[in-house]
Formats: C-alpha cells, sequence, structure tokens
C-alpha cells in the first residue's frame, strides 16, 4: 500500500512531518520549494562538529540542499535499511551494512580490517571509532602527508631534511610542526639537479667573479641597479643639451608638499629622487654628493669591485658579469640552491640512503592516510546514524524546534532568568548585524554573551534569545542569567543589548500606557527635584535689580507669568465646564458615555496589539543569523508560551500558601503596633468613603437626575402640544 507522506500546518505553512526516516525517499525527489530551509550556517548548529564537516563537503560554512540530499543517498547506498537511522545511536553493526553496494562493501572491508577486537559483539561504537583514529596518529608520522623533523630525528635523513627546510621552509601540519611533503622532496632534489647542470656549464661562480659572494653581491645589484640606470639616462641627456640640467633643478618657490611629520612621505620622496646630480661626463662619482637612501649600497658595489667611481662603460661590464646568474635565478623561479653551495648539493643528490629512507616514510606515511580514510568513513556512517534524521526535522521542517521532549539542533540552549526557561536561544556572530535583520522579526530579542570556564581554558559566544511570552520589564543591559547549554554545559551570561518588540497581548496593550506614564513621571520628577527648584531661585534672584534687557518679539518674566496664569485659569475654567456637564447628565447616559470613550481609546489599540503580535516572524529572527528559511514562520501567541515558560515544580511538592517572610521575625526585633494601627485606620476610611459616595449616588444623584429628566419631559411634551395652536394662528 502506498503511504501518503504527511504535511502538517506549523506557524502558518504545511510542512513536511516525517514519520520515519523511509518518508526521507519521497521528500527527496519532491520539490525543493516544499523545504523550511534551503541553507543552514554550521556555526548556529549544535551537535558534533565532525558530522557537520562530513555533512558540509563543500566546507563552504553552510550546509545546502544538494549537500542534505547527498548525504541521505550514500545512506541509501551503505545501510540496508534507512530506518535505523530513527534510533539515533552512536553505534554501527554489521548487519546494518548492505554487503551488495560499493561503498557498503568498502565500509564492510574497512570494519573487517581495521577493527578486530572491537567486532566481538559484531558493533563497533564512536568511540571505538575515534581511539582507532588516535592510535594511528600517535607515532611520528600522522597520515596527513608531512614528514616532521621528529620522524627523521638519529637517522641519516636527518640532514637531508635540515637541508630542505633550510631552502624551501616546509609545511606545518595539524599540529602546527613544520614539515615537508614528497611534492617538497621532488622539488628540492629536481632543482637541486638544475643547480649542479648551471654550475657545470658556467664552471662555478669562481669564473665570473673570482672571489666573490655571488648571493650577496646579487642583493645589492638588484637593489642599485635600476637608479645607476637612471643616472646614466640623466647624463646622456646632459650630453644630447646642455640645457637639459635645468629639468634637473627645481624651484624652491614650486617645490610639491611635503608633511615633514610623515616619515613614509619622506623616504617615498628620496626613493623617487635621483641617485646623484646628472653630468655630461657620464661618470658616476661616489665621493660627489649621493642620495643618502642609497649611499650604502652604493659602497657595497662599489667595494666589491674596488671602484671610486662608475663610468658608464664600466657599468655595462659589472651588467654583463651579473647576467648569467640573474637567467638562472629567472629559469629556477626564484628557487635559492646556491646557499648550500655545489660540493654539498652533490652530496646530497649522491645520498641515496637518505633520499631511500624519506621516501619510505613518505610511503608509510601514505598507507596510515589510507587506513585512516576507511576510519573517517566508518565514522562518518555512525555519525549519520546518529544526527542526521534529527538534523533533517530541523531542516526540511521545523518541527524539531517545537518538540517538548529535547532541543532542536539549532537551539544553543535553554536561558534561566527570572525564574523561567527561554528556549529560543541560537547563536551568532555579530549583534548589529543580527538587529539590523532581526528587526522585521518583530521580536522581543535580548542579546546576551555568555562565558564558560574549564581550567585554564574560557570560552565565549553570543547568543541571541527570542523573549516570546510574559513580561519586558524585568530585562535591562548588565543583568546577569544562567545558559543551559545544548550539551548540558552551563554559561554565565549577562545581556549586552536590548531589541524591543511585543512580546504579549497585554504586554504590547499597555505598551503606549506606560511609554506615556514614564514620560510624564520623567517631567514630574524634572519639576520636582531641588536641584531644579533652586537652580530657577536663583536665577530669579539674580534677576532682581537689572534693567529690562528682553529683546523684540520676546516677553520678559512678569509677561510670562501673566500669560501662564492666564493659561491656567482657561483650563481649570474648562475643566469646571466639563464636570457641570457631566453632573447634569442622567447616570445611564453618563455610563453609555464613559463606555463609549473607552471603546474609542481601546479599541485601536487592541487592534495595533492583535496586529504586531500577529506580525511575529520566527524565519526573519533565524535568517538574521544566516539562515535561508524557506516558508512562513509566524508565531501566535500559544506558540510563544511554548518557548516561554515557568518551570513545572516537582511532583507531588507540598505548598505552604502563607508568606515565610510575613510571619517570621528576628530574634532581637520588636513588633510596631502603631503601623498596624494606622493600615487599619486607613483601610477603614476607604471603605467609609466607598459607602459613602454609594450613598450619594444612589440615594441623592440618581433622584435627581430622574427628577430632572422628568421635569425636562414634560417640557417636551409642552411644547409639542402648543405647537399645532400656533400653526392654527
Amino acid at each position: 500500500m502506498n503511504k501518503h507522506l504527511t504535511m502538517q500546518r506549523l506557524c502558518g505553512s504545511y510542512q513536511y512531518q516525517p514519520s520515519s526516516p523511509a518518508d526521507l525517499r519521497k521528500i527527496m525527489s519532491y520539490d525543493n520549494a516544499l523545504w523550511a530551509a534551503l541553507s543552514a550556517p554550521v556555526r548556529t548548529l549544535n551537535g558534533d562538529p565532525r558530522f557537520f564537516s562530513h555533512l558540509n563537503a563543500s566546507n563552504s560554512g553552510s550546509i545546502c540542499v544538494d549537500e542534505v540530499k547527498n548525504a541521505f543517498r550514500w545512506l541509501d547506498e551503505v545501510l540496508r535499511s534507512t530506518d535505523i537511522l530513527a534510533e539515533e545511536e552512536a553505534v554501527i553493526r554489521l548487519d546494518e551494512i548492505n554487503p551488495e553496494t560499493e561503498k557498503g562493501a568498502q565500509i564492510l572491508k574497512a570494519l573487517n580490517t581495521l577493527f578486530h577486537d572491537e567486532l566481538k559483539n559484531h558493533v563497533v561504537t564512536l568511540d571505538e571509532t575515534r581511539a582507532a583514529m588516535t592510535r594511528l596518529k600517535s607515532g611520528f608520522l600522522k597520515g596527513d602527508g608531512i614528514i616532521t623533523e621528529s620522524a627523521v630525528a638519529n637517522t641519516p635523513a636527518a640532514g637531508l631534511f635540515a637541508d630542505i627546510t633550510a631552502v624551501f621552509g616546509g609545511n606545518p601540519n595539524s599540529a602546527g610542526v613544520n614539515g615537508i611533503t614528497q611534492k617538497i622532496l621532488d622539488d628540492f632534489l629536481s632543482e637541486a639537479q638544475k643547480y649542479l647542470e648551471w654550475a657545470s656549464k658556467n664552471d662555478s661562480y669562481a669564473m665570473l667573479m673570482p672571489g666573490v659572494d655571488m648571493p650577496s653581491a646579487y642583493a645589492v645589484y638588484r637593489v642599485i641597479a635600476p637608479k645607476i640606470d637612471q643616472y646614466f639616462y640623466f647624463c646622456q641627456l646632459l650630453q644630447l643639451d646642455a640645457a637639459n640640467a635645468l629639468r634637473f633643478e627645481e624651484d624652491p618657490e614650486a617645490l610639491s608638499p611635503l608633511d615633514l611629520g610623515d616619515k613614509s612621505a619622506i623616504i617615498k620622496m628620496l626613493q623617487e629622487a635621483p641617485l646623484a646630480q646628472p653630468n655630461a661626463d657620464g661618470i658616476l662619482r661616489i665621493s660627489k654628493e649621493i642620495n643618502p637612501y642609497y649611499r650604502d649600497d652604493i659602497f657595497k658595489l662599489a667595494a666589491i669591485f674596488e671602484l671610486d667611481e662608475f663610468p658608464i662603460d664600466k657599468w655595462h661590464e659589472i651588467k654583463t658579469k651579473f647576467a648569467p646568474y640573474e637567467a638562472y635565478l629567472g629559469e629556477k623561479s626564484g628557487l635559492s640552491m646556491e646557499k648550500l653551495g655545489t660540493e654539498k648539493l652533490k652530496n646530497i643528490i649522491a645520498d641515496h640512503t637518505a633520499i631511500g629512507l624519506l621516501r619510505r616514510l613518505f610511503a608509510d606515511d601514505s598507507e596510515i592516510m589510507d587506513k585512516l580514510k576507511l576510519i573517517d568513513l566508518v565514522e562518518r556512517l555512525i555519525l549519520y546514524k546518529q544526527y542526521y534524521f534529527r538534523f533533517i526535522q530541523s531542516y526540511i521542517s521545523f518541527f524539531e524546534l517545537f518538540n517538548p521532549e529535547r532541543l532542536s539542533m539549532i537551539q544553543a540552549g535553554s536561558l534561566i532568568m527570572d525564574g523561567k526557561h527561554f528556549d529560543l536561544c541560537i547563536r551568532i556572530d555579530n549583534i548589529e548585524a543580527h538587529k539590523k535583520i532581526s528587526v522585521q522579526s518583530n521580536l522581543f530579542i535580548i542579546y546576551m554573551k555568555a562565558t564558560r570556564k574549564s581550567g585554564d581554558n574560557v570560552q565565549e559566544q553570543l547568543i541571541a534569545t527570542a523573549i516570546t511570552a510574559g513580561s519586558n520589564m524585568v530585562f535591562y543591559r548588565g543583568k546577569p542569567g544562567l545558559l543551559e547549554g545544548w550539551d548540558g554545559n552551563l554559561w554565565e551570561t549577562v545581556i549586552i543589548d536590548i531589541l524591543h518588540g511585543p512580546i504579549c497581548f497585554w504586554q504590547s496593550l499597555t505598551l503606549p500606557f506606560l511609554k506615556m506614564g514614564n514620560m510624564i513621571s520623567q517631567k514630574l520628577e524634572k519639576l520636582a527635584s531641588a536641584e531644579a527648584i533652586s537652580n530657577e531661585l536663583t536665577s530669579s534672584l539674580q534677576s532682581v535689580g537689572k534693567p529690562a534687557t528682553a529683546k523684540q518679539g520676546t516677553m520678559n518674566n512678569s509677561m510670562l507669568i501673566l500669560a501662564g496664569g492666564v493659561g491656567f485659569a482657561a483650563i481649570f475654567s474648562g475643566i469646571t465646564y466639563v464636570f457641570k456637564q457631566l453632573s447634569n447628565m442622567p447616570g445611564l447616559h453618563l455610563t453609555y458615555y464613559i463606555m463609549l470613550i473607552f471603546i474609542c481609546i481601546m479599541a485601536p489599540l487592541i487592534i495595533y496589539s492583535l496586529t504586531k503580535l500577529y506580525k511575529r516572524n520566527l524565519g526573519m529572527f533565524l535568517e538574521a543569523a544566516g539562515w535561508a528559511v524557506n516558508l512562513r514562520m509566524k508565531l501566535d501567541s500559544i506558540g510563544g508560551r511554548f518557548f516561554s515558560y515557568y518551570p513545572a515544580y516537582p511532583p507531588k511538592s507540598r505548598f505552604i500558601r502563607i508568606d515565610t517572610a510575613s510571619v517570621r521575625l528576628k530574634k532581637n526585633s520588636r513588633i510596631s503596633k502603631g503601623e498596624w494601627l494606622m493600615s487599619i485606620i486607613a483601610i477603614i476610611l476607604i471603605i467609609t468613603a466607598l459607602l459613602g459616595g454609594a450613598y450619594l449616588y444612589f440615594y441623592k444623584i440618581l433622584p435627581a437626575s430622574a427628577q430632572t429628566a422628568e421635569v425636562i419631559e414634560t417640557r417636551s411634551l409642552q411644547n409639542q402640544q402648543q405647537l399645532p395652536k400656533e400653526n392654527k394662528k
């Protein structure tokens, strides 16, 4: 019978709800537009890092749809049945692997070859797999293709290893230890052979310049040669026409701007300046004024050739001597072999023992690498069995996010603060970048720094937590809390930023009134503060006796006081008129008007509050962290209470309703009877006022209102009776 897939409504959209891993085969063949997510950044996910490393084969840092599908195809080929993925166990059994496929047979071979002792129960665990990896990497060879110095210590290859690293530097392995690869060895031997061939053709450097250390001499020559060439070009300009000398004289009034405090600008000007003042003789005399930036190099080059000056023909001769060496450097692509010398290189090439030992070490390391690759396949299979089905329920759909039994792989943990749990926590990289996008989510978000110390190691991470139910009055920057991590570890947290938004209906409804109340409170505090009164009094006293200096269009203090008094009188008169009209209005009509005013004020606020809550977007909260959310993810009030809640009390707990703090006293304290007496008197006065108000309303105001209404009705009837008589006349 063909089983149908279940599409369950979640947060405003229909999403896949796989009942078993067998449903994944159909899901993989359907349209990608039905998936809840299209990519997920690895940095926000929780679980074994190696699982995500295997899953994110492209190493892009974000798990895409094609990688999720490729992983399922691989599992479908390796396993007899993908139903075992629902077990989420960190073990693999031999009978669970399909021996009829190439990949399945490969893993079985790896298990039978590398796990002799572990297969007594026909089961291999994740811990046993990693222990096997550790054993293979415990020696000098790590299976990473890099031979380090420790692998050749006290062997005939130690000297060859040192020579190779002296020339090429080497590559660091995963532990940061420097070593050489097979390619580096081959390149070194090849370059050494090329160098010896070149040296045999040129009969060594002594033939070119006897007694000269060619590498160091060429280093000086390479720096100074372009400037010497430039100098002789300038001399040729003077030989062509003496008037060109004016080109090398700069008008002091037209000097190019130079910041004398900028060292780099001064150095740049010296580098670009001529080597020396050119002359028509075409001779560079080092005894004359030389550009100080190049003076040392000129002296070094002159000392090599024992010259006091450089005629142009002598300079061409020097260039000719360096030309073969320069050509050699071009042929060998800048790799320096000359530092080892011809004789030493000949001995290295002839030392077949050292070369053979290095090659055997690379062969042994390659064998270890092959074994590690097989173990890596076993580890991949076990990790997929443990995490893949759990991950897929947070990727093709977000039902795992609403699993009451456990946190999903999306959630970084559960924040504990003010006696509540807040489970919608995710890891982020940058607070400002997250806020820039998540402001559109319409959620109340607190940003925290979580810290955990393990020995001398201090770990930190940034957490964004959405507050989806309750009140926002308890959150402020600097407030501490505790994060129960996804893996059970505890992290100390502190709030460092807040993004305000609606939390619940009541909070959203009262928010405008709270803002208005805070604004009024701040104004009253400012007006009533002692400092403000003191400043005003001081200002008034200082102004006494001074002549009026008010400009046109402004008022002095007297006019301000008069205007304020008139304004206050007008406001008080208006309020008096309103109360007078209300007192003459029948009680029932007054109630109707009050209810109408209340509805007119509250109806827009209620609609606004419901709209704000309806617009809360969980998908945008995830997208701000780098997710590509594909389906609508609206968060209603009921869904919000799933992530923000009070924990249940332990079962069979005994509750004592009386607050202990209200009945216990310190041994050396005494009860003040006056406090109780004042409280009782205040309660009696309030009850008396309420009863008096009720009496006045029911026995005075209502009868008077009824009598007034009767008089108004009688007069109305009389007017209606008189109208026909007047019409007749």
